[in-house]
């Protein structure tokens, strides 16, 4: 009878993975057909001058996190350092730089809920980048906050993310 058991509980073990790891899967799929993917970066070092240095020092190490104690800058600092681990250094400028224009606009438009950052994503990418930041390149930025929306929900930051038609 323990033969029967082995066999039920190792085909348990095949087929699809579960969706969560799927989940998982499509913030790297998106950075992956940006061709950002290959490499790390120092977040610390390549943020120096920012002002989110100091939130990239407080959250450098971070493993859990209690949702009611972030502000938009914690939760900036910690995808910086997510994404720091996956992509090299020319690209982590270029999503470092993403992180701090979309800053700079939600500080214009003085945003209080976290929850409703993929909603100011798409702000962000309607008004902010053409007047404020002709020269970003759009298509960009739109894929950028596709990641960035995906990782605000992964973390459960955001109720909805964003979707782009």
């Amino acid at each position: 009878m323990s033969g029967k058991y082995n066999l039920i509980s190792s085909s348990k073990k095949r087929g699809r993975p579960r969706k969560l790891a799927e989940k998982q899967q499509i913030p790297d799929k998106i950075l992956s057909e940006l061709e950002m993917l290959g490499g790390s970066s120092d977040s610390k070092s390549e943020l120096v001058d920012s002002p989110l240095y100091p939130y990239i020092l407080k959250w450098e190490n971070y493993s859990t996190f209690s949702q009611s104690s972030l502000n938009s800058n914690d939760t900036f600092a910690m995808y910086l350092i997510d994404t720091s681990k996956l992509v090299d250094p020319h690209h982590f400028c270029q999503i470092a730089k993403f992180i701090e224009n979309f800053k700079n606009c939600i500080e214009k438009r003085e945003l209080q809920n976290l929850n409703k950052l993929p909603e100011e994503l798409q702000y962000f990418i309607q008004h902010y980048i053409p007047l404020y930041t002709p020269s970003c390149n759009k298509k960009l930025s739109m894929s950028l906050a596709l990641h960035f929306s995906q990782w605000l929900f992964d973390k459960k930051l955001a109720e909805v993310k964003l979707t782009l038609l």
